[in-house]
């Protein structure tokens, strides 16, 4: 079980350019305990939180060049619409390589994730941010969170448009070796606060998939 390690900012250009620079730290230090022959990934959900942290990321353009980056989720629309996070993350980080979790279609796992057992999920890194009603990724309170064999998710009826969508389930983002994420917001601080001060199961604060999980989980709040 994860004992988050919480970091409180004033505003949020701090807190933007402090979640970049733990990203960078714990990606290096990933990358050098990854098995030969094995690529750990940089998870990435979508938001306006993260493209800041993202911006950031960007200038470091030779450590990120030729990372590979999946999002934590995605919207099923076709690729060229700007709902998808991936068009959010190859703006971003054009250096970086995307292996899409929804296929051209945006209405089918992407094939490039059939070679997933050549990454080291274990040693992997997310940058998450979590909703205003506590999700992350596209796991939403009281809707399911366990997905196939390979932890692949689809959600057909999501709170929030649109309403089809896929994630990594609850074990999957839990299993990576460490998790950034961002809680901007006073309403989102406090909701968190209270969620973890109560112990709240997974299955009503997604955000307790990372608590109860293996990964190291660092929290970084902006009110």
């Amino acid at each position: 079980m994860s004992s988050p390690q919480i970091t409180h900012f004033g505003n949020r250009q701090s807190a933007a350019l402090y979640a970049a620079q733990l990203c960078r730290q714990v990606l290096r230090k990933t990358g050098r305990v990854t098995p030969p022959g094995k690529q750990r990934p940089f998870v990435v959900s979508g938001g306006q939180s993260v493209a800041p942290v993202l911006e950031h990321l960007a200038r470091e353009a030779k450590q990120m060049d030729g990372m590979i980056i999946i999002p934590a989720d995605e919207r099923a629309v076709p690729t060229d619409s700007p709902q998808r996070n991936e068009s959010q993350i190859k703006t971003a980080l054009p250096m970086a390589t995307l292996w899409p979790l929804a296929d051209a279609s945006g209405t089918n796992w992407s094939p490039t994730l059939s070679d997933s057992d050549t990454l080291a999920w274990d040693h992997a890194v997310s940058l998450l941010s979590m909703g205003e009603d506590g999700h992350i990724a596209s796991l939403f309170p009281n809707l399911p969170a366990v997905g196939n064999e390979q932890g692949q998710l689809e959600i057909t009826h999501a709170p929030k448009a649109p309403p089809h969508r896929y994630s990594w389930d609850g074990a999957k983002l839990g299993a990576v070796a460490h998790t950034v994420l961002l809680v901007f917001g006073r309403d989102r601080c406090a909701l968190f606060d209270d969620h973890k001060s109560k112990q709240t199961c997974a299955d009503v604060w997604p955000v307790a998939h990372l608590i109860s999980g293996r990964t190291a989980l660092s929290v970084v709040q902006c009110a």
